[in-house]
């Protein structure tokens, strides 16, 4: 397992490696659980990265140079980072978006894709509703190059850097701090940016057209 867990940590980064630790520790809590085994190989062992909590959140200029790095690019995965920055929902949500799920203006998020189990009523900008429909419909996913929702997020931010040049290193779920700093900076409630699923009871215009506010460009 050690072994495991460091070839990760080496070929994918410290962060990846931690995460892997996370799920083999499950794996064998469950085998314990059941009584398929009598204690878990990964007593003693641990995580190889020590963990910081992340504060980075894009500035202004750095949210407008990404926004035209994405135009630059683009496909599906840029389309798809373009509705995390307009809804601030987390990446897998966004990326396993199906078509069945955008009811008019709204995104029925349903509890089987949620991180906490419920249904999230997400409203959807004129904006968010663009980059949906300018998609091409190839599968009941909204985000796809075929069947698949789309997942090499990784590869294609390295093409996105290189455009956007920015200020200081980030991660895709940096998007969703920065869309819950900037809510907050536009008086929207703390309530209603923290979880970052709202109801369909909207919160101020300023909300519903980020255009006209972070996302200005």
């Amino acid at each position: 397992m050690i072994a495991l867990v460091e070839k990760i940590a080496e070929r994918r980064g410290p962060m990846a490696g931690n995460r892997a630790f996370g799920h083999i520790r499950r794996f064998f809590n469950v085998l314990v659980s059941r009584d398929v085994i009598a204690a878990s190989p990964r007593v003693g062992v641990e995580k190889p990265a020590v963990e910081h909590a992340r504060d980075r959140v894009l500035t202004p200029a750095e949210i407008k140079a990404l926004w035209h790095a994405l135009d630059s690019v683009g496909g599906s995965v840029c389309a798809a980072i373009k509705l995390l920055l307009l809804t601030g929902q987390r990446r897998s949500e966004v990326a396993g978006q199906r078509r069945a799920e955008i009811d008019g203006d709204t995104w029925q998020l349903p509890g089987e894709r949620t991180k906490n189990g419920r249904p999230h009523a997400v409203p959807l900008s004129h904006q968010a509703l663009q980059v949906i429909e300018r998609q091409p419909k190839l599968s009941e996913y909204v985000f796809t190059t075929g069947a698949k929702a789309v997942a090499n997020f990784s590869r294609v931010k390295c093409e996105i850097d290189a455009l956007m040049k920015p200020q200081a290193p980030w991660v895709i779920h940096d998007l969703r701090r920065t869309v819950a700093t900037n809510l907050q900076k536009l008086n929207v409630p703390t309530s209603a940016a923290r979880p970052l699923a709202i109801s369909r009871n909207r919160p101020p215009s300023k909300l519903s057209n980020p255009s006209s506010g972070m996302l200005r460009h």
